[in-house]
């Protein structure tokens, strides 16, 4: 039974064994079978986040490198993608990098980019302060962990070098397309970085729902619309980089909830509205950038309430108006502060003072006044300084801005700084100063003396002002100064002997006074030119080669941005920007002696360099010397300007033969004789050729057609004689010919004709003969022509379907040539155009018949010892008068800035104004009387005899006159010369018959006045106006304008006169106020209140004409006295324009002349310019804009 129970035991046992390895073979299998179905199951199908990344890929539509080629479902790990980053324990994406520029740099690159185009990416000055990860360079951008960087090139290659090709051949590979909305289902995602690429589109609402994102970089892409108010829900924001697109509408309040945002980037923008003051809350913000939007309102105190940590205020190219508040000075932390290219107003706060932190401050280019606060001398770190830029930065960004007629929206600003006295000592000895720039900042002191260790000065610009004194003999211990520009001031004395001109890039002293001898440059060592050959100087904007260190410094790319701006666009004749241009410019001073030799040093490399070399209008003597030519052997390319000086002898030819870089050469008005000699034709690069105004006799040489380089040909007022050879005609490049005043004689040769490009043709006062060739009817590009005073016959030929070839030409004094419609302005023997009003000599004296004439002769026979005796006795006459009214003895020298034609003197002048008589006077201010001169019959002057008690002493007089004797625009009236002494002084303008603006509308036998002339003086005044604040070499204010200075030609064309004369003659300046310059009913109410003078009191006055053009009433006119004391025009103007009564602002038949829209939007220009708040008015650019668009919308 044991023996059963031990058996069936057993047995039992087995079948238990049986069982349970049965069992367990059936549950491995199954687990097997379950783990291979997950296998099979995963190797089929992504993730969520892995989905995601395919719907935002399949949205890419060119992906030129092929950076995403790696995301494909059948790579089924997401966290292997390019460009994609995963927690290593949940395995879900966190970061999203591409950048576009920055993977142009990688090892994998292809041979060739054809996959797609890329354009190209507009690199602006922001991004060079605030993209630490990313530079910039004039050929794309690059990442400092890289070793090189490729650039993909518009014929499909790929390159690594980056100086091997033309930048302009160079664009940027990147990804384009739209964002899918599908970035939103990434919900672990932390840094979504995608800068520098092509995407366009609305940013999808569905980024809201990355609420564990830090960073959000998207800059430098083309996206739209406006920011995505869920954007808000991303709390734990850190960086939010949006800068360098196309947003529009305002900043959504909704980012107010991104409290812990360190990094606010919406610079590059079409953004809109206020700053919105919730930023104050931001207490960890680093760095605030709003630049280059359309913002407006005032700058929020806000910001400061919270700004221990703010180290970058960014606010530049916005229409901000008010003042800088004086509460920044809180944010001690600051280290750079842009504000350029807005419209504030008031002086700079001396608090600023207190950022001890600060590097970099701009307030260019806005409406600022005042002395410079001295406080900014505890700034000690700050080494970029920047107060007034003739640069406009914004045009780097690249977009359509709204009509200027919806609001005055063009960010094409114009610098309105104004500052009175000078620079404090404390700012120009500031210890790490590298750039100081303020040209044109109505500086009136003596030079600063004061400058410190001047150890990092490098870029000085102080040019435009009117700075007295001396250059201090301290600046030669700025032992790195490159730039030094103090042109167009009243400084004296000599150059100082060990300033380190020959290593600088630019030295322009032009338009001063200095005298003395020019020293020789002497071997001087340059520490800084192995870092200026690391440099690229194109024309693009802000940009510069990368440093060996592999950054770009902040400071020379700003540094080369204003470079161009104040240079390379006054040298755009002659000299090509290569990778480095120098630039020396002694011309316009009191320099003697010898021609000095080329100052540029040795030590700049063998680069390719351009340099001009300036010295004209100044008394250098002697022969050229052949050493002047001694650059050419180490520069690219030679500008050399010798004109208007006392030079003699004959070219050095053989010396200029060496010279094959010589691109400009200038060497009119001086006293250089011989033959232009024919071998000449070696120089084959000249571009530029002016031997004007010399002694050079016999023909022009056949040789000089093969210059195919030239552009300009200038060889008038010599004796020349012969033909014009028939080889100028292949001369394709040429723009401007002048041959005037010679002895030349033959036909105009027909082969000019083949001369598409040229612009100006000058053949007047020759003996030319024959007719003018039909073919030159047919150049399109025009500008000026004159054949005026030659032996021309037959009809002025016409291109077909015009009305006249008559514009921008002179016929006159061509006896046998059929007359021509139109008339035309008269140049004079230099060139300078003067306005039609400005009269010539009756061209009917030299038409008289051969009986005539000798009756003439007959006559004068008889009638010569009459003559004769009385002009003896008239001079008797004049000086015992003379002696008499205590007119200065001795020497009385007129000095001329044009070219007459017409010989003057002190005795014509006087003699011709009827010794100043009365019945001569053709006008009476406050500066002065006008009479009317005719010193020989059919030339007619207008002379202004000053009030002397106005001169505030004959050096600044001279000085003030010398400026503005260089200005010229075609609706100022001419300053033609002036007469200077102690007892006497005068001013010689261009006679306008047609009166002026008040006569014309307030004259009651007149007419009624069509809206075109209207329209047409109202745009000549705004154009002139515009040309004295935005145009001069030093911005000129004129601070009396009202229609008696507003003359008129018989065409009725508008002059702009008196300009200059406040600011010459002093303060007070007329019989209608005291204080200030000006008139009552014209004068800003800042101005009369306060006295501070800006050009935005111009622009109001500008307004008060504007309005009394459009109504026909006066400024204080006396219907307007039943509105109650105070009403004046603007007022009277403002309330019926508020209320929508327009017709009753215009002069009666006005409105029913129309069109009605043309004259309501000019109305809306007038009540602009009128308005209280300074910043709230237009600049005169931008009327100038309103009025042109006003012209072309009308029916006229």
């Amino acid at each position: 039974m044991m023996h059963e129970a031990v058996h069936a035991f057993g047995k039992s046992r087995a079948d238990r064994r049986r069982f349970h390895f049965g069992t367990a073979s059936c549950t491995l299998t199954f687990v097997l079978f379950f783990l291979l179905v997950l296998f099979l199951s995963s190797a089929k199908s992504l993730s969520p986040d892995g989905v995601a990344l395919l719907q935002v890929k399949s949205l890419i539509s060119a992906d030129p490198l092929k950076l995403l080629y790696d995301w494909d479902e059948d790579a089924n790990d997401p966290c292997a993608w390019t460009g994609v980053t995963c927690d290593s324990y949940t395995s879900r994406v966190i970061s999203l990098n591409i950048t576009g520029e920055a993977f142009c740099a990688s090892e994998s690159l292809p041979s060739t980019c054809t996959d797609g185009f890329c354009g190209a990416f507009q690199t602006c000055p922001s991004l060079l302060w605030q993209s630490p990860d990313l530079q910039c360079s004039s050929q794309g951008l690059y990442s400092p962990q890289l070793d090189s960087m490729a650039i993909c090139l518009r014929n499909g290659q790929v390159s690594k070098s980056m100086s091997a090709y033309d930048p302009q051949d160079r664009i940027p590979c990147r990804l384009s397309g739209s964002l899918s909305p599908a970035i939103g289902n990434l919900t672990s995602l932390q840094v979504l970085a995608m800068p520098f690429n092509g995407f366009s589109g609305n940013l999808p609402s569905e980024i809201g729902q990355l609420k564990s994102l830090r960073v959000l970089d998207l800059r430098g892409n083309s996206f739209t619309g406006r920011i995505p108010g869920e954007m808000g829900q991303l709390l734990g924001l850190t960086v939010l980089n949006l800068a360098f697109n196309s947003f529009e509408d305002v900043i959504p309040s909704e980012l107010s909830n991104c409290r812990y945002v360190n990094e606010f980037n919406l610079a590059g923008n079409m953004l809109s509205g206020k700053i919105p003051a919730f930023i104050g809350n931001f207490s960890a913000l680093q760095s605030l950038w709003l630049s280059y939007n359309q913002l407006d309102g005032t700058i929020p105190e806000e910001i400061a309430s919270s700004c221990s940590n703010l180290e970058h205020l960014h606010l530049e190219g916005n229409f901000l108006f008010g003042t800088i508040p004086p509460v920044l000075g809180n944010c001690t932390n600051l280290r750079s502060l842009m504000v350029s290219s807005n419209f504030l107003s008031a002086p700079i706060p001396p608090e600023l003072g207190k950022l001890s932190m600060l590097e970099t401050l701009d307030v260019s280019r806005n409406s600022l006044a005042g002395d410079i606060p001295s406080e900014l001398g505890n700034c000690t770190k700050l080494s970029l300084f920047v107060l007034t830029n003739l640069l406009n930065v914004e045009t780097c960004i690249n977009r359509t801005m709204v009509d200027p007629v919806d609001g005055y929206t063009s960010n094409d600003k114009g610098e309105y700084n104004y500052f009175s006295g000078s620079l404090p000592p404390s700012i120009t000895s500031l210890p790490l100063l590298k750039v100081l720039w303020a040209p044109r900042a109505g500086f009136l002191a003596g030079f600063p003396t004061q400058w410190g260790a001047c150890a990092n000065l490098e870029a000085l610009n102080l040019g435009q002002n009117s700075l007295s004194g001396s250059i201090p003999s301290q600046l030669t211990k700025c032992r790195k100064l490159i730039y030094l520009d103090v042109s167009f001031n009243s400084l004296e004395g000599n150059i100082p002997s060990q300033l380190p001109v020959p290593c600088m890039v630019v030295f322009n002293v032009t338009g001063n006074f200095l005298s003395g001898t020019v020293s020789p440059p002497g071997n001087m060592s340059c520490p800084t030119a192995g870092l200026l050959s690391a440099y690229s100087y194109t024309s693009s904007l802000y940009m510069s080669s990368a440093l060996q260190s592999r950054r770009v410094d902040t400071i020379f790319s700003y540094f080369t941005s204003l470079y161009h701006g104040s240079v390379a666009s006054s040298l755009s004749i002659g000299l090509a920007l290569q990778d480095l241009l120098v630039v020396h410019n002694l011309s316009q001073n009191n320099f003697t002696g010898l021609v000095p030799a080329p100052m540029v040093s040795a030590g700049f490399g063998s680069g390719k360099i351009s340099y001009g070399f300036f010295l004209a209008e100044n008394q250098f003597h002697g022969t050229i010397p052949d050493y002047v030519f001694s650059a050419c052997a180490t520069v690219q390319e030679f500008a050399l300007s010798l004109s208007h000086n006392f030079l003699d002898g004959v070219l050095p030819l053989q010396a200029m033969l060496r010279c094959k870089s010589l691109k400009h050469f200038e060497a009119s008005t001086n006293l250089l004789s011989g033959t232009i000699p024919p071998a000449i034709q070696g120089l084959k690069f000249l571009v530029y050729l002016d031997l004007g105004t010399n002694h050079f006799s016999d023909s022009i040489p056949l040789e000089l057609g093969e210059l195919q380089s030239l552009e300009y040909l200038l060889l008038s007022n010599n004796s020349l004689v012969g033909s014009i050879p028939k080889t100028l005609g292949s001369l394709k490049s040429l723009i401007g010919l002048d041959l005037s005043q010679n002895k030349l004689t033959g036909e105009i040769p027909k082969e000019l004709a083949n001369l598409h490009s040229l612009k100006y043709l000058f053949l007047n006062n020759n003996s030319l003969s024959g007719k003018i060739p039909e073919g030159l009817a047919n150049i399109t590009s025009w500008k000026g022509l004159d054949v005026a005073y030659n032996n021309l016959s037959g009809a002025v030929p016409m291109a077909k379907g015009t009305e006249s070839s008559c514009d921008q030409a002179n016929f006159v004094g061509n006896p046998f040539l059929e007359p021509c419609v139109a008339s035309a302005p008269t140049p004079s023997s230099d060139g300078v155009y003067v306005p039609r009003p400005f009269a010539m000599p009756p061209n009917n004296t030299m038409t008289r018949s051969k009986s005539q004439l000798s009756l003439w002769k007959i006559v004068a026979v008889v009638v010569g010892s009459i003559v004769f005796t009385s002009v003896l006795l008239l001079l008797l006459w004049v000086c015992i008068k003379q002696q008499c009214n205590g007119r200065p003895a001795g020497k009385k020298e007129v000095v001329l800035f044009v070219n007459t034609g017409v010989h003057l003197t002190y005795d014509n002048i006087v003699r011709a104004t009827g010794n100043f008589s009365v019945d001569n006077l053709i006008g009476n201010g406050g500066f002065g009387a006008t009479y009317k001169a005719e010193p020989v019959p059919g030339f007619v002057l207008a002379v202004k005899k000053l009030y002397l008690g106005r001169v505030q002493g004959m050096q600044q007089f001279v000085a003030e006159i010398r400026t503005l004797g260089r200005i010229r625009h075609p609706h100022l009236v001419t300053l033609l010369g002036y007469y200077a002494h102690e007892s006497e002084m005068f001013l010689i303008y261009n006679y306008l018959p047609g009166g002026n603006l008040e006569s014309l509308l307030h004259n009651r036998d007149r007419g009624r006045i069509p809206w075109k002339v209207r329209h047409k003086i109202a745009l000549n005044v705004a154009q002139a106006l515009d040309y004295l604040h935005n145009g001069c070499h030093t911005r000129v204010l004129h601070r009396d304008i009202k229609p008696s200075n507003i003359l008129l030609d018989t065409s009725l064309d508008a002059y702009l006169s008196d300009f200059g004369l406040a600011r010459l003659l002093g303060a007070s300046e007329t019989h209608a106020t005291t204080d200030v310059a000006g008139t009552f009913g014209y004068v800003a109410p800042e101005y009369a209140l306060t006295g501070r003078v800006s050009d935005k009191a111009d622009v109001y006055s500008y307004g008060v004409v504007l309005l009394e053009l459009l109504s026909g009433k006066k400024a204080l006119d006396p219907s307007f006295s039943g509105h109650g004391d105070g009403f004046n025009i603007v007022a009277w103007a403002s309330h019926l324009y508020k209320r929508g009564q327009y017709e009753a602002v215009f002069a009666p038949g006005l409105w029913e002349q129309g069109p009605h829209s043309e004259l309501v939007d000019t109305l809306k220009v007038a009540i602009d310019c009128t308005e209280e708040v300074l910043a709230e008015r237009p600049t005169m650019k931008q009327v100038v804009d309103c009025l042109k668009v006003c012209r072309l919308t009308s029916s006229f």
